[in-house]
């Protein structure tokens, strides 16, 4: 409970909170296109990826993301450190310049001018394409000068996917990030149930179960061995902001 101060008045409201407030659990990792536009960008990526590591092809690859990870994260946090206030900041530095510049017309002030456009249009961009891919709304593009609007289907999807509260099979009503997480997984678990190794089928059993079965060539093609191109071909096809993996990365 809190009263609100009225200056004007001899009383005051006072605001009730009904529920404690959600503390909210550290957010996974999300690439983010923008990253690729630093000029140090490749050389950051390139250094992490090329060191030394030692194990199985899989463990390898990961380690490596694990590391290219780490540093993208150093240049969010050391560059593009809460891009609104920057984009602000960015843009009142370039009103001074230009007020300057106006003031004093000399190729000192307009130089310093045009830097502080170059480091203006470099913020802007990054924040609109931010915004966008946080938005996931595909049909427009970075570059419509848009941010307002993908800054409000932000605040529209984080709102429809958000679990604020979930009520357990005898009533009580949890609000709390470990508890919600708690609760989902006992339910997860207790609906799928645990691993039993004790279930060792046999080949008839199994055929049992089987209705339909396909014919021999289409087995074949399944069991066939996949080429490279084939891969290739359908990473490829991807749109590059879909299918993120576990580690952030998306296609």
């Amino acid at each position: 409970m809190e009263a609100i101060p009225a200056p004007f008045s001899d009383h005051c409201g006072i605001l009730v909170s009904t529920v404690a407030p959600i503390k909210s659990l550290p957010k996974p990792f999300k690439y983010f296109e923008f990253w690729a536009e630093h000029p140090l960008f490749l050389g950051i990526v390139e250094e992490a990826w090329n060191g030394e590591v030692s194990g199985s092809p899989l463990q390898v690859i990961q380690v490596k993301m694990g590391r290219v990870k780490q540093a993208l994260k150093k240049i969010n946090k050391e560059v593009y450190g809460n891009l609104q206030d920057q984009v602000k900041e960015a843009e009142g530095e370039l009103l001074r310049a230009q007020t300057t510049a106006y003031q004093d017309p000399t190729s000192d002030n307009f130089e310093a001018v045009s830097l502080k456009k170059d480091h203006y249009n470099h913020i802007i961009s990054a924040y609109e394409s931010f915004c966008w891919q946080k938005s996931r709304v595909s049909w427009l593009k970075v570059g419509d000068q848009s941010s307002n609007f993908f800054h409000q289907a932000v605040k529209i999807h984080n709102s429809k996917r958000a679990i604020r509260k979930l009520v357990t099979d005898s009533g009580v009503e949890l609000y709390q990030a470990e508890q919600l997480v708690e609760e989902v997984l006992g339910y997860y678990k207790k609906l799928l149930g645990e691993v039993n190794m004790e279930i060792n089928p046999s080949r008839e059993e199994v055929d049992q179960l089987v209705r339909q079965r396909l014919p021999d060539h289409e087995c074949a093609n399944l069991v066939k061995e996949i080429t490279a191109e084939e891969i290739r071909s359908v990473v490829f096809s991807l749109n590059p902001q879909k299918a993120p993996g576990p580690d952030g990365f998306s296609a």
